[in-house]
């Protein structure tokens, strides 16, 4: 758990640590802003414990899994590659317009599917 303790000047210190023991430090002027920030770390490590855990899935972005997906076609010839590279370049510009990261985000019956 992370802690929050009032400096002299008035202002707000933070500390916590993340699920790999590292320490985060950082000073603030308000305490809901010490707050959002311990929240964040430690909802990042309940995060990791839970998929830890195999209680999660671990979030997959589309622009790791499109690479991936091109490795595997590597043996294949290079005109080939770069048609592969073209379309996925064509895919990311479509992703990024409708502000998609993560291949949970693209579902049939979401509203991207009529676009």
């Amino acid at each position: 758990m992370g802690t929050i303790k009032r400096t002299n000047s008035g202002k707000y210190f933070a500390s916590a640590y993340d699920s790999s023991g590292i320490r985060y430090r950082k000073t603030f002027e308000k305490i809901s802003q010490a707050k959002t920030y311990i929240y964040k770390i430690e909802n990042q490590k309940h995060e990791d414990r839970l998929i830890g855990a195999k209680l999660k899935i671990l979030r997959i972005t589309f622009y790791s899994a499109l690479q991936n997906y091109l490795i595997t076609k590597s043996h294949l010839k290079k005109k080939t590659v770069d048609r592969y590279s073209y379309v996925f370049g064509i895919l990311n510009l479509f992703l990024a317009k409708n502000n998609i990261e993560y291949l949970d985000q693209f579902t049939p019956d979401s509203r991207h599917s009529a676009i």
